[in-house]
């Protein structure tokens, strides 16, 4: 009977990957999870339904998983207010939370964290396209983001200049944006490459090979450059580039979130922000296609606590810190669990939910994010179906501004 279920899984699984995209690797782990607690009969009808209502299969599947796996956390989660349309946390029992999320992770073995056993080659990444001035260039910068891209993902990195990466609202938000990604795969795959980087400065490359098996190398590659070139900035954001992400709004949370922060423990920000997975389960075995994780690959049976890899905020004075752990650890592939789990444990950071900012069904970006107040949306897809949200979002969070112009809204 499991696996019958298995089967079925992966099968209607493939359906869903186009619209978790990035982050459907958690659609994984939630089956997992969902699985242990004898729940698959139920949604494998639902699956093989001839409906398929995608939407329904996803939000029935995290609320199930999401009570399971906060359970114990519920009763301590601060509460959420709005505050100048910006959804923020009561954060007084934070301390609370992150005991329990503590105890619910235990320490990873003497024999992952060991570099004596280390049998993978740690070594700072090499430099094919390395733009060292590009931060030098903007001595007020708030935000650095980093955005995994892939050579061949043009569209993705031109939606994102022309939207919320465009520096046409740099005098309101402070931010810069890089792409991050491997090798091209021939040489005039590269010659594109160099020259879309002569024409926008803005990406960086690194001299590893581009697969889903290596995404990881890119995270540690923008903490690398980033430490090197670009830490006069106060924030760090990573993204995938089919996120759409309402910027102005997060400036706004992130001042207020800062200045709480400061108030509160006499100390600038010092955690990791982001929707948070606890104790999500590894997954083996046959029925996880590309997600599976080998014992050899990581030999515990759940992850440490980390980000969903969509986006999260780092402040930028830990990017040395967290960079640095990744000497001290085996290398994995999944990345959104190695950076900001595995190295973020070892490296002695810990994690800010904000789970009320973050919309991972995009059929209901129009809602939460346009009436609504989340600040980061998954939209897969194509860049088209991204870039008609933009307008709206703009017109939404400028129009109160200060030296707003026409431009602006165009």
């Amino acid at each position: 009977m499991e696996g019958e279920v298995n089967v079925g899984v992966q099968d209607s699984t493939r359906g869903l990957e186009e619209d978790f995209g990035g982050c459907s690797k958690t659609l994984g782990d939630t089956w997992a999870r969902l699985r242990r607690l004898r729940l698959t009969s139920i949604l494998t009808s639902i699956l093989k339904s001839r409906e398929r209502t995608w939407c329904v299969v996803m939000v029935t599947m995290v609320v199930i998983v999401l009570s399971r796996t906060l359970q114990g956390h519920t009763d301590n989660l601060p509460s959420l207010y709005a505050r100048d349309n910006v959804v923020l946390w009561d954060l007084q029992q934070q301390e609370d939370v992150l005991k329990r999320e503590n105890d619910m992770n235990g320490n990873l073995s003497e024999r992952w964290t060991d570099a004596a056993n280390n049998t993978v080659e740690k070594r700072a990444l090499r430099y094919v396209i390395e733009e060292p001035d590009l931060c030098r260039r903007y001595s007020d910068l708030e935000i650095i983001s980093y955005v995994h891209s892939s050579p061949a993902m043009k569209q993705n990195r031109q939606l994102i200049r022309n939207t919320w990466g465009n520096l046409r609202y740099y005098q309101y938000i402070r931010m810069r944006v890089i792409f991050v990604f491997g090798a091209a795969k021939s040489a005039d795959e590269q010659k594109k490459i160099s020259e879309e980087s002569d024409t926008y400065r803005d990406i960086i490359q690194l001299d590893f090979v581009d697969s889903y098996k290596n995404l990881s190398y890119k995270g540690v590659g923008a903490l690398q450059w980033i430490s090197e070139h670009c830490m006069h900035a106060r924030w760090i954001l990573k993204s995938d580039d089919d996120i759409v992400i309402n910027v102005f709004s997060l400036v706004a949370f992130l001042k207020y979130y800062a200045a709480w922060e400061t108030s509160a423990n006499g100390a600038p920000p010092s955690k990791l922000l982001c929707a948070v997975w606890w104790g999500m389960p590894v997954l083996r075995g046959t029925g996880c296609a590309k997600w599976c994780v080998s014992m050899d690959e990581f030999p515990n049976s759940t992850f440490p606590t980390y980000c969903s890899g969509c986006a999260f905020v780092i402040p930028t004075y830990l990017a040395p810190r967290l960079y640095n752990a990744f000497f001290r650890v085996r290398f994995l592939w999944v990345d959104d669990a190695f950076i900001s789990g595995v190295m973020a444990k070892a490296a002695g950071i810990s994690h800010q939910p904000l789970h009320s900012l973050y919309e991972l069904n995009h059929h209901l970006i129009e809602k939460n994010m346009i009436y609504g107040n989340r600040l980061f949306c998954h939209h897969p897809g194509a860049a088209g179906a991204r870039a008609k949200w933009w307008p709206r979002i703009v017109l939404k969070e400028t129009r109160h501004l200060p030296n707003s112009s026409e431009e602006v809204y165009s």
